[in-house]
């Protein structure tokens, strides 16, 4: 059966509206992010994501996806712990196939976080304004890109890659 036409009118406002939250969150890239949503949608797991794959941390920093940083930082350190402590493998090759895994996993599922991640931010919006300009505004300011978020990434890379390899020599060096 049918929706009657205040029903149909409803569910196209509905559409229509979810469009254009989306897009004012997804930026510049909206055509590109509203094909995968409804790839994703329609039943899709996932959609490989080659900057993500590449790109990794920095990659999710620029889609502003700090809180998927912080866990996949997490959980990296945890995996990488118990490789090391736990079984006590120190061996580069393993290393790198942890690394390889990791990033195939963020290339497959990159899309459908930072979506997920789109959606929440919608909901939010939704929740905290009752004025549509308003949850609009929210939604740009979350949404989008940020040239800076690299750039910190970047950064906090380089102190603790230095700082272990101070670490390193420190307690080399040491006489105990």
């Amino acid at each position: 059966m049918l929706p009657n036409t205040q029903e149909q009118d409803t569910l196209l406002d509905d559409i229509i509206e979810d469009t254009m939250y989306y897009r004012t969150f997804f930026g510049n890239e909206s055509s590109y992010y509203e094909e995968r949503r409804e790839r994703l949608l329609a039943g899709s797991s996932t959609v490989f994501n080659p900057y993500a794959f590449f790109l990794g941390f920095f990659w999710m920093a620029y889609r502003k996806m700090y809180v998927e940083i912080l866990v996949l930082a997490a959980v990296t350190t945890i995996i990488e712990c118990l490789i090391y402590f736990a079984f006590e493998i120190d061996n580069p090759s393993v290393d790198r196939v942890v690394n390889l895994v990791w990033a195939i996993i963020v290339g497959l599922y990159a899309n459908t976080f930072y979506i997920k991640k789109a959606t929440r931010t919608i909901e939010q919006a939704k929740e905290m304004y009752a004025n549509t300009s308003d949850q609009l505004d929210y939604v740009e300011k979350q949404g989008g890109t940020s040239a800076i978020g690299p750039v910190i990434v970047g950064i906090v890379i380089a102190v603790i890659f230095f700082g272990l390899i101070f670490l390193e020599d420190y307690t080399t060096n040491f006489n105990y």
